[in-house]
């Protein structure tokens, strides 16, 4: 059962999620993480962080809105791990990426 702190935290995830480039990613990789992201058309949607914060902020008692909220909690924090994972394997320092970029002949930027 989620607290307000555990939905605070869930919005400061969402909004880092929300300031990550994309810039150098597969197409099917952004497409598939744009559509994680808050305001997007998807069926998988996560919250708003501003709704998020106000949910936190008038915590539900017992009743209606905290069983709404139970059944949502599993499905947004594994949709925030699905986008915390694409933007994972996109890293430029990620050995997968790495080898996936040398198959396609592109050879890795080392620093």
């Amino acid at each position: 059962m989620p607290g307000p702190r555990d939905l605070e935290r869930l919005a400061v995830r969402i909004e880092t999620l929300q300031r990550t480039s994309t810039h150098g990613w597969e197409g099917g990789d952004t497409l598939q993480f744009k559509n994680l992201l808050p305001g997007s058309r998807g069926r998988q949607v996560l919250p708003d962080p501003k709704s998020l914060r106000e949910l936190a902020q008038n915590y539900p008692d017992r009743g209606e809105d905290q069983r709404w909220l139970n059944q949502n909690w599993r499905n947004w924090i594994a949709w925030a791990q699905r986008a915390e994972g694409i933007v994972r394997d996109n890293d430029p320092r990620n050995p997968k990426r790495m080898m996936r970029d040398m198959v396609r002949g592109k050879l890795p930027r080392l620093r």
